[in-house]
């Protein structure tokens, strides 16, 4: 599948109406906790075309509540009220819906990542990079857990054939293996594969926030009736794997 080559297809630079606000994530007991906010999170403002930017909500609202296989268009011409033939004025097929929605995903996805990193001039500040970098993910998956959902949780078309698409998530991930690969030189890890160790943060992080959010985590916590700091734990475990200081992590 291959995007549109129609230049209002492609996602405007300035993804976000308002800049994301700091981490409302705090350690709380034996789990992460997230400060409520709100449960609307469709307020982000993808395109300068109102059209195509309700189009686009309103299929990732589909997709949230009843999974990418129910997205169809002509259900979301009806939720909008417009013509069944409005949204294909935007969009050749669903499948280009998809690929934009995981487009924007991961831009955005960059952008927190990368939002108020230091720059490593010490190993100090290097390891105040690689905790900014672990809070950073957080929020955007607290923040943005629909576009979580889609960039993570959701088979997208495949990327070769969607340059930007592959772009921005090679992006994303290269983030944290420079980050890793900046660690071992200065040899705050002692590991021998840089990309596994990435691997091992990623599947930790991604781990933790989906058990977390869907309740396991605190029903396991809660039924064994453990009475530790399950996130410290976690990390305790993470660090010994990539040969770093229980502290600096």
């Amino acid at each position: 599948m291959k995007t549109s080559d129609k230049s209002h297809n492609s996602p405007r630079k300035s993804i976000g109406a308002k800049k994301p606000t700091k981490a409302s994530i705090k350690k709380n007991g034996n789990s992460i906790s997230k400060t409520p906010k709100s449960t609307n999170h469709f307020d982000i403002q993808f395109n300068v075309d109102k059209t195509k930017d309700l189009i686009l909500k309103e299929s990732l609202k589909i997709i949230t509540e009843l999974g990418i296989q129910n997205l169809s268009m002509r259900e979301v011409a009806r939720n909008l009220g417009i013509s069944h033939g409005t949204p294909y004025r935007h969009f050749s097929t669903k499948e280009d819906v998809v690929i934009e929605l995981g487009i924007i995903g991961f831009r955005l996805f960059v952008d927190t990542l990368e939002s108020d990193l230091p720059v490593p001039t010490t190993k100090e500040i290097l390891l105040k990079r690689f905790k900014k970098l672990k809070d950073n993910y957080i929020r955007y998956a607290t923040e943005n857990p629909e576009l979580y959902n889609i960039i993570f949780n959701t088979k997208l078309p495949e990327n070769e054939d969607n340059p930007e698409l592959k772009f921005f998530a090679n992006k994303s991930f290269s983030i944290l293996v420079n980050q890793v690969a900046s660690m071992k030189t200065a040899g705050l890890m002692e590991i021998e594969d840089v990309f596994s160790a990435s691997m091992l943060i990623f599947t930790q992080l991604h781990g933790h926030i989906m058990l977390n959010n869907i309740g396991v985590m605190n029903g396991l916590i809660k039924g064994f009736q453990y009475d530790k700091d399950i996130s410290d734990e976690i990390d305790g475990h993470l660090s010994k794997s990539l040969g770093m200081k229980r502290d600096d992590i």
